[in-house]
């Protein structure tokens, strides 16, 4: 059923108040935190029948046998026999909302579509876009809920068609998380979600043609193919034996199908050994995907990761991912608008501190060596505007990676632009973690490189943190007569040489942006707002040490318009946030 997404963002503004860099501290205040309406339940009317009907989601496998779930009150229960990653479900199968709040629950993992491991084995079988396989359908309202070890995998070539509405949301989370055996900040009870495409990743190797606007979008139009006898069919990171997907190919504007008013919570648990799944993974999902109002809520791994592909998100929230809430691999060039990130989370008795590792993780190349794709010019080059990233107070080597909180990690080289964003770790909370959580780091020499020649772009953002960047690099160092430098310098739009000489730090001044190094101190008195009900006040009361600010950084999320979320509004989670009345990170 297709549903008309009439959502539109306000423009109100997230702001920041920060005193002086000098010894000012500055205190939350977070006092105005009203009661919103709850929509956790997930619950919706109408007939979904009675008495001898059953409700639960039915197909025909290939053997002409009808497959049906099985009523447990207001439940619907699937077993192995229904569906299970080596029991995939290969036609249309639509979920609806069940009366009185009722769940979907999955023994085993919910596969759409064959895996093939080439591209030939697809084609061979018609296998070879979006839309041409499986199609998954679940209705507004729906919840579907899985165990620990299991995951949602829709496979190249099939859709998921996920359409719920900010009454009616549509959840995926855990079976412990419906009969309420979870605590509010639980992380690994089922796996995750993946979604595969046959878009871009680089990965793969291409010949060289696909034409790059410099420091913009892509020219989907123009011509991709792979080298001479090559396969783009690259297996998903953490799936191993019958649980194992592929993801990749030659269409950019492939479509994966839609998810919208989404809630994945709880996830991250492992299917092999040592390797925790994303909230969701995007692998090479196509341009012609749509992926608007997401939430991630407590995952153990990345909330959202994404291996190339071209997919746009559109008012995405990430609350309480122990990993990093965006991680951008392998040649992804989509853009990222509004979102609302909130590191942290979970105390766990062998950490002892909050989790978190960075709101924004980006690298140019993971499956490929990083010198490689910089000289093709196939680098990430994903934009990221008006998002709103509050980073944990966490000490190094504590959850996540070895890293502090943090809020933008560049890393392999990656064509990266940030807008009109608020970046902050600036609720450190205790002394031990108060220096050692930044706001920004470019970790080597391709890094540094990419920063002097001008290919970042990062304007009109507010950056506030005890460090303002990590392992500050010197880039007056570079040798600007380099090759790498002298490709970098060619690929600007402007087509300007460089370099830009001194510091990342002073790099982040000089293109536009506002920066303070601070710590908020939240028991020390209000004195003013820094995040006032931590999404909006008025653009008049935004200061930067002193200063008023003069374009609108932040995400443009009001309260109304995350009352379908979880976690973040009274009434539908199940504690304040963690830097919320006045608490640090020591008091939960």
């Amino acid at each position: 059923m297709k549903l008309n997404n009439t959502f539109k963002v306000s423009t109100l503004v997230l702001a920041m108040a920060l005193a002086g860099c000098g010894g000012g501290d500055i205190v939350l205040d977070a006092s105005d935190n009203s009661t919103y309406t709850d929509n956790s339940d997930n619950s919706v009317t109408g007939d979904t029948g009675s008495g001898d009907t059953n409700v639960c989601a039915t197909y025909t496998d290939e053997s002409g046998v009808a497959q049906q779930g099985t009523e447990e009150g207001d439940n619907c229960r699937y077993t192995s026999q229904f569906v299970s990653s080596s029991n995939p479900i290969l036609t249309n199968i639509t979920f609806s909302a069940l009366e009185n709040g009722g769940a979907h629950i999955f023994n085993e993992s919910l596969y759409i579509g064959q895996n093939y491991s080439s591209l030939s084995e697809a084609a061979t079988a018609g296998i070879n876009s979006g839309g041409d396989g499986a199609s998954l359908f679940i209705e507004a309202g729906a919840t579907l809920a899985f165990q620990s070890g299991t995951a949602v995998v829709i496979n190249r070539g099939s859709q998921i068609r996920a359409e719920g509405t900010s009454d009616a949301p549509i959840t995926f989370t855990s079976e412990t998380d419906i009969d309420g055996n979870i605590t509010p900040e639980e992380t690994g009870a089922w796996g995750g979600m993946v979604i595969n495409g046959f878009g871009f990743t680089n990965g793969c190797e291409y010949e060289s043609g696909w034409a790059f606007e410099p420091n913009s979008a892509l020219d989907e139009g123009s011509a991709l193919e792979l080298v001479t006898d090559a396969d783009c069919s690259i297996a998903v990171e953490g799936l191993i034996g019958n649980d194992e997907t592929t993801y990749g190919g030659e269409l950019p504007e492939d479509n994966s199908g839609e998810l919208s008013y989404v809630v994945v919570k709880h996830a991250g648990s492992a299917l092999s050994p040592g390797n925790e799944l994303n909230g969701i993974t995007f692998g090479a999902v196509g341009s012609e995907t749509t992926v608007s109002n997401l939430e991630i809520y407590s995952n153990i791994d990345d909330g959202i990761e994404f291996f190339g592909g071209g997919v746009n998100v559109e008012n995405y929230v990430a609350v309480y991912v122990q990993d990093d809430s965006i991680d951008i691999d392998d040649g992804y060039y989509g853009t990222i608008t509004n979102a609302l990130v909130i590191q942290g989370g979970g105390i766990d008795a062998a950490i002892g501190t909050r989790t978190g590792a960075h709101c924004v993780e980006s690298d140019g190349a993971s499956t490929r060596d990083e010198d490689t794709v910089f000289d093709e010019d196939y680098l990430s080059r994903a934009t990221i505007t008006n998002l709103t990233c509050i980073s944990s107070a966490k000490n190094e080597d504590t959850a996540g990676n070895g890293d502090p909180g943090a809020g933008i990690n560049f890393e392999e080289g990656h064509l990266l632009t940030v807008t009109n964003s608020i970046i902050t770790t600036a609720y450190a909370g205790d002394d031990e973690a108060e220096n050692n959580n930044y706001c920004f780091q470019a970790e080597d020499d391709i890094d540094a490189i990419q920063v002097a020649a001008g290919l970042l772009t990062f304007s009109e953002n507010i950056f506030a943190c005890p460090d303002m960047v990590a392992d500050d690099l010197d880039l007056g160092t570079v040798d600007t007569s380099s090759e790498q430098y002298t490709t970098a310098v060619s690929r600007r739009a402007d087509g300007a040489a460089g370099p830009f000489s001194g510091t990342v730090d002073a790099f982040l001044d000089d293109t536009g942006n506002l920066t303070s190094e601070v710590t908020v101190r939240a028991d020390e008195g209000v004195t003013t707002n820094i995040l006032s009900g931590f999404y909006t006040v008025t653009q008049a009361d935004m200061l930067v040490d002193g200063t008023a600010v003069s374009f609108a950084a932040g995400s443009t999320f009001t309260a109304d318009d995350l009352s379908w979320t979880y976690g973040l509004i009274d009434g539908a989670r199940g504690q304040d946030l963690w830097f919320e009345d006045g608490q640090t990170p020591g008091d939960r």
